[in-house]
């Protein structure tokens, strides 16, 4: 999976891109890895099923192998999937602000023209703009009375050794040649 770390800071009220993932998140990596896997074999079973994948919305919210991964207290990390529409993000991170927890939060998004190609989701979903000027605004108008976990964002721009394809109205997932 290719992808784009950013970090909120709520005393600068912003988010900023994390050029290098830090070394504390080594196996953040291979837990993406293995998020991609599950995707990609959930649009390969759809596009053999119905002639190509028109979008994979439902099928990734009630995968059950898929859903192992988001918002999982047994991983290193907790990872919650945001790929439903701009109103349920800022609801879904003050839900998270109240926990008392000291694992990290990352929110996984899909970057605005990956999200289109691949059909894995509708067209309203969130994307790291959206994120910003939402926790933006949010941050310049309320502060924390207690400590928050650390909150980051992983903006997914492509899976690594997979394309798509668009013919008829349907997309199609195909693995690169070496």
């Amino acid at each position: 999976m290719k992808y784009k770390i950013y970090a909120f800071n709520w005393e600068q009220a912003s988010v900023i891109e994390i050029p290098n993932l830090p070394t504390e998140f080594d196996n953040l990596d291979k837990l993406l890895r293995e998020i991609q896997d599950q995707i990609v074999r959930i649009y390969i079973e759809i596009q053999t099923k119905n002639y190509g994948v028109k979008k994979l919305g439902n099928e990734m919210r009630y995968d059950d192998n898929l859903n192992n991964f988001f918002e999982n207290s047994k991983l290193d990390y907790l990872i919650v999937k945001l790929t439903e529409n701009k109103r349920y993000f800022l609801k879904k991170f003050i839900d998270y602000c109240s926990i008392q927890n000291d694992k990290e939060i990352f929110f996984l998004i899909l970057e605005k023209s990956f999200g289109k190609q691949s059909k894995l989701v509708d067209n309203s979903f969130l994307t790291i703009n959206d994120v910003k000027n939402e926790l933006t605004s949010f941050a310049q108008n309320f502060s924390p009375q207690r400590k928050t976990p650390k909150f980051y964002f992983i903006e997914v721009i492509d899976f690594t050794d997979y394309y798509f394809s668009e013919s008829n109205d349907f997309v199609y997932i195909h693995k690169m040649k070496k």
